[in-house]
């Protein structure tokens, strides 16, 4: 029999845990890792519009071909590093005030990436909530493209059970559609439900406007302007995959929550990926899973300086740190997705 993943077992006792959170959390106030950071935030947002601006101009107008080229990587780029800023005050860490913090989700998810924030906020809480447990974790709910763990490959059709045999194959290649569907689907989502996610819709007109309305107006001919949208797009799925799923796809799953202290079921089912400093801002600080599990609203690129803090706390306290470099990470993704794959191979 093939097995592809395992299940974590509770290892700290709650009370053991709590005291562990609450020293972590105290180290990383002391620190100062822990405020949040509304002047970089700031910043950070009016440089990246400028610098989607830049791009679009170029993509829109520009005659060299190579000059287009790195434009629309530029928009795949910056439209992720907004993403990743949304993420930042989805839990606080721009400026603490809620409503400022929506605005800044609103601003940067939804009017430049055309991502419902409010709607992507939701899914995502419910991810920190229940990270690992399946049937609970929405970032775990796909089943018929491909398969995440056992129990998913069980519940396939034929034809989900024929194509998903060789996931481990083509899934990269899929990733190329993630921006889209994640799009797609959140918009749907918004558009099933105006009355919760209201803001949503009303800031998902701005970005038509940018990307569609105000080129048109300019006179930028039809197919640059559906190039400079769906293209960076499309770069930005690969990109977000290969940051996101190693954070967690293959890690153990989690059978009985309740039976796992906060701090030990965050850390058992998270991995962590070891880049050069340079290289953080790729992942969004992000690549510090564990951290950010354990410690939300912690700005993104405090991570690093909140790995010194938490990590031997951790290991003292007798808990997995698990952290690799990126290539492994990538492999081991991989070999995950053709493990499952495997199991679609044998019938029942």
């Amino acid at each position: 029999m093939i097995t592809a993943q395992g299940f974590a077992t509770a290892r700290l006792g709650k009370r053991q845990g709590a005291e562990l959170l609450g020293r972590i959390i105290a180290a990383g106030r002391q620190a100062g890792l822990l405020r949040p950071a509304p002047v970089e935030s700031t910043v950070r947002l009016l440089g990246y519009a400028l610098c989607i601006a830049a791009c679009l101009h170029h993509a829109w107008f520009s005659d060299s071909v190579a000059l287009v080229a790195v434009a629309l990587l530029g928009l795949s780029y910056f439209v992720a590093q907004l993403a990743f800023l949304g993420h930042g005050a989805l839990h606080g860490a721009v400026s603490g005030n809620r409503k400022i913090d929506l605005l800044f989700g609103l601003v940067s998810m939804s009017a430049f990436g055309g991502l419902g924030f409010e709607e992507w906020k939701k899914r995502h809480r419910e991810h920190h909530l229940f990270c690992q447990v399946e049937g609970r974790d929405p970032d775990m709910a796909v089943d018929f493209a491909a398969s995440l763990t056992e129990g998913s490959a069980r519940r396939k059709g034929k034809l989900a059970r024929a194509i998903g045999r060789f996931q481990g194959t083509y899934l990269w290649g899929l990733a190329l559609l993630f921006g889209h569907s994640q799009r797609v689907l959140s918009q749907l989502e918004v558009l099933a439900k105006p009355a919760r996610y209201w803001r949503d819709l009303a800031f998902l007109p701005i970005h038509y406007g940018l990307w569609i309305g105000l080129p048109l107006v300019l006179q930028v001919p039809a197919e640059r302007v559906v190039i400079a949208y769906l293209v960076p797009a499309t770069f930005l799925g690969l990109h977000l995959a290969a940051v996101f799923w190693v954070n967690h796809v293959g890690m153990p799953l989690v059978a009985e929550p309740k039976a796992f202290s906060i701090v030990e079921r965050q850390v058992r089912t998270s991995r962590n990926i070891r880049v050069p400093a340079i290289i953080d801002p790729v992942f969004g600080g992000l690549n510090y899973q564990i951290e950010h599990h354990l410690m939300p609203s912690c700005p993104p690129f405090r991570l690093r300086e909140l790995r010194e803090v938490v990590r031997p706390l951790l290991i003292e306290a007798g808990l997995p740190y698990h952290e690799s470099g990126w290539g492994t990470a990538l492999r081991d993704v991989g070999a995950h997705f053709s493990a499952i794959g495997a199991l679609l191979e044998k019938p029942g």
